[in-house]
């Protein structure tokens, strides 16, 4: 809609939009880090009490709630494949493809459920141990300590993950890391470093996973299209093949020998001959001397 509404290309679209995304998260990280010490020592300390949801939810809400409680890795693993899912259909509708590419959407669901989310399931639980979220700083530690690993990780291990699923090989997946990298994890930190400011600071620890899921559907429309639009540049992919198949070449063909001109065959030929009566008259006449005497 900005697109057409404003004239502007794609890659303009996707522009504004990262810039518009990368003010609005800073404006919110920063009010929720400065807060604090605008309101006083006393606020730092404050304990921010999980907000009591479950007693506000609907009987399938708890239903879910209740099995997530029973089994939490197997119910987490299967609500990040159907958002997974649902982010790309809406993420391919918004790039206008005539028709769903279900390959593209299975390898997104696959990678946000059976292979990523088990990695954030215990990630979380670590930090919980290592850094109980009892107040502003250590909400604020607890983020920049999950976003500072656990960003980069994911921005690798998605491309290469899709790059196997894809059946390319070693080059090409190191080519796309390269060209995608920074573009996608400073996307991602522009989205997710506020959210998680909020996550981990209102959310209870079994339900983190459960809202960053559903925070994801709009962050995966984006993460789609970013990650869909990287492509390997030509200087990663074709010096190597040009330099490959001069080897190949100069290993299956010798050298031809290079071509004399007809005319200066035909000289070279009548030098010689000449020179050759030459010889041969000089050789007569010195025989007749020879005789003569």
């Amino acid at each position: 809609m900005l697109r057409f509404c404003c004239g502007i290309s794609r890659a303009s679209t996707f522009t504004v939009c990262f810039y518009l995304l990368l003010v609005l998260s800073l404006a919110t990280t920063g009010s929720l880090l400065i807060t604090p010490l605008l309101l006083g020592p006393e606020v730092e300390d404050l304990k921010l009490q999980p907000l009591d949801i479950p007693g506000r939810l609907t009987s399938a809400a708890r239903t879910y709630i209740s099995v997530l409680h029973s089994h939490p890795l197997r119910t987490k693993v299967l609500t990040a494949t159907v958002l997974y899912s649902l982010s790309d259909c809406i993420a391919q509708a918004i790039e206008g493809a005539e028709m769903l590419s279900y390959k593209r959407t299975i390898r997104f669901s696959l990678f946000g459920g059976p292979f990523w989310t088990p990695f954030l399931h215990f990630w979380y639980n670590f930090i919980e141990e290592v850094i109980p979220q009892k107040g502003f700083k250590s909400i604020a530690v607890a983020v920049f300590v999950d976003q500072g690993f656990s960003t980069p990780l994911y921005v690798v291990v998605y491309f290469t993950a899709d790059s196997l699923m894809k059946f390319q090989g070693l080059r090409s997946t190191t080519a796309r890391i390269r060209s995608g990298f920074r573009k996608v994890v400073l996307t991602t930190w522009a989205f997710w470093v506020p959210a998680q400011l909020i996550n981990f600071g209102l959310v209870p620890l079994h339900l983190r996973i459960l809202a960053v899921n559903l925070m994801a559907i709009i962050w995966n429309v984006i993460f789609s299209m970013i990650t869909n639009s990287v492509q390997p540049t030509k200087a990663d992919s074709l010096p190597t093949t040009a330099t490959s198949s001069s080897a190949a070449k100069s290993k299956t063909h010798k050298p031809l020998p290079k071509a004399v001109p007809i005319k200066q065959a035909n000289d070279d030929e009548r030098r010689d001959i000449e020179e050759g009566s030459n010889v041969q008259m000089e050789a007569t006449r010195a025989v007749k001397q020879h005789h003569g005497e």
